[in-house]
């Protein structure tokens, strides 16, 4: 092997810690004295290296100085030589250069793109670095989205998902005055990082679509923070904190609660739809300090008795989570069923006083029992009536 390859040279020092002597003879001349090294003319028929005067086979599978085009391995093209723009042969497993965009063998796609202007579509995966400027057009997704830690939206427009997931790099800010349409399914995935919706921008959920907002915190000034555009538009919270800076109301749609989801602040969440949303198993909806809570179905009228259970606990791991928060249950009330109920410090309760328009906990039936968790410092301070209803 060349003294200068990365596998093991020829004459490798006496102080070596490598297999010794395989001479068929017996003859140790073939062994250095106190050698560990591999000798030469091991046996072709060893599962070691074979010496091969000074350099690999070329058509072995390690690297080496012009390895095939049918080699696993990226060919050595020269010091000064471009491996791209030598186009890697489409045989070679490995990636090959076509004029706008990386192509794989298998035809997955991989496109690198500097920023997005206008409508645009990506037919494959797609890595982002910056910015995002719709000017009113539609950024179409083919399969996920990789963004940088510099990407921005610098304007107005739409994403088309395409049941697809736009992953972020680092924390995204919608600008002051801009709205984002989600015209087809998606998620984006925060990745720990936050979405910030500036003054008087927003997200907005179109018809028959559900969003995903996934592994994020959520930091919104200025309302609506988020739009639904009709009963038939979906919103999944899965791992993501809320924290607004005013008031917000969920006037329609539906809303689903997957893993821990916090809502977090010194304003109001109120629950407005007339559609039924529900929290998943091993699921649970935290209401932080401070924070007020106020469940009361359609804007202007009274919501009906069938109304009050709107707000689905899939099992007893489906959780809801009060600490140190409000509750303002106006009008019929509120009705909880199948899961478990936490309280936590100081929980304020504002409804009214009949058991007909009560904070209901339970329906009389065994499936809807509920759990009830009075933590330590648990202090429900009551201006209604609240009606413990299990099935025994």
């Amino acid at each position: 092997l060349r003294t200068d390859s990365n596998a093991f040279a020829y004459g490798i020092k006496n102080n070596s810690n490598a297999i010794v002597y395989l001479a068929s003879s017996g003859d140790p001349a073939m062994t250095r004295a106190n050698s560990n090294a591999i000798v030469s003319w091991i046996k072709s028929t060893s599962n070691t290296a074979n010496w091969l005067n000074t350099r690999v086979r070329t058509d072995s599978n390690a690297f080496a100085f012009n390895i095939k085009n049918n080699s696993n391995a990226i060919i050595y093209l020269g010091n000064t030589t471009n491996g791209l723009e030598q186009q890697i042969t489409n045989n070679s497993n490995a990636i090959k250069y076509q004029a706008d965009h990386f192509v794989t063998i298998n035809n997955g796609k991989l496109t690198a793109l500097g920023g997005v202007t206008g409508t645009t579509a990506i037919a494959g995966r797609g890595i982002l670095s910056s910015p995002i400027d719709l000017q009113g057009g539609t950024l179409t997704l083919g399969s996920d989205m990789i963004l940088s830690n510099q990407t921005t939206v610098d304007s107005s427009g739409n994403f088309d998902l395409q049941s697809n997931a736009m992953v972020f790099g680092g924390n995204l800010t919608l600008p002051t005055n801009v709205a984002i349409k989600v015209i087809s399914s998606g998620v984006l995935d925060g990745q720990g990082n936050e979405l910030k919706n500036a003054i008087n921008s927003k997200l907005i959920i179109d018809s028959n679509v559900t969003l995903t907002l996934r592994n994020l915190n959520w930091r919104a000034a200025g309302s609506p923070q988020i739009e639904m555009r009709s009963p038939t538009s979906k919103l999944t919270l899965q791992n993501t904190a809320l924290c607004f800076d005013r008031d917000y109301s969920f006037t329609q749609g539906q809303l689903f609660i997957q893993d821990d989801v916090f809502i977090t602040g010194t304003n109001k969440f109120s629950y407005v739809s007339t559609e039924t949303s529900y929290i998943a198993p091993h699921s649970t909806l935290y209401f932080d300090k401070n924070t007020t809570f106020s469940y009361s179905p359609r804007l202007i009228t009274r919501h009906t008795q069938s109304e009050r259970n709107l707000i689905k606990m899939t099992d007893a791991t489906s959780e809801i989570y009060f600490d140190e928060c409000t509750l303002q249950l106006p009008d019929s009330g509120w009705q909880l069923t199948s899961g478990t109920i936490y309280f936590e410090n100081k929980v304020t309760v504002y409804g009214n006083t009949t058991q007909e328009n009560s904070f209901e906990i339970g329906n009389g039936l065994a499936s809807g029992d509920m759990n009830i968790q009075l933590l330590s410092g648990a202090l429900l301070n009551n201006f209604g009536y609240i009606y413990y209803n299990p099935s025994n």
